[in-house]
């Protein structure tokens, strides 16, 4: 799988004031990643999945754009950090070695993580991120027999 430390930017945020001030939240969310955590390519597309969703669901649900915009950066920017803690504890979670060995699955703020951890180096991979109530370990097994 291929990495990128790139932040993303949705098409769904004109330039003004206020959605800048999210794009800045959500840039400096990811500017904080621990140096022994990386994430997949797929996973970076998994927050913008994640980001499209929350941001639907709260207009939806009657807030204005700027509003659903603001809330959805600060809940992506919070299921970010919260993942970005998993390189303090790599080994946590669900080991499925039936799919790859090493990889393991741990929930995270609805959120599924799935991941790889390397005790020679210290560093762990985030392969995927999967959403709300999503059947994770389908999609998963779907991603890898797919790359």
């Amino acid at each position: 799988m291929q990495t990128t430390g790139k932040p993303f930017r949705k098409k769904v945020m004109p330039d003004t004031p206020s959605t800048v001030g999210a794009v800045a939240v959500l840039e400096a969310a990811f500017d904080l990643v621990e140096q022994n955590l990386e994430y997949s390519t797929a996973a970076e597309r998994d927050f913008e999945l994640i980001f499209d969703h929350l941001f639907e669901t709260y207009s939806d649900l009657g807030e204005d754009r700027i509003t659903a915009l603001e809330r959805t950066a600060e809940r992506v920017k919070s299921i970010r950090s919260t993942i970005d803690r998993l390189a303090e504890t790599p080994f946590l979670g669900t080991l499925r070695p039936d799919f790859l060995p090493g990889l393991r699955f741990v929930r995270r703020e609805q959120a599924a993580v799935w991941s790889l951890a390397n005790s020679s180096d210290n560093k762990t991979f985030v392969a995927a991120i999967f959403f709300g109530a999503q059947d994770h370990i389908r999609k998963m097994l779907t991603r890898l027999l797919s790359d």
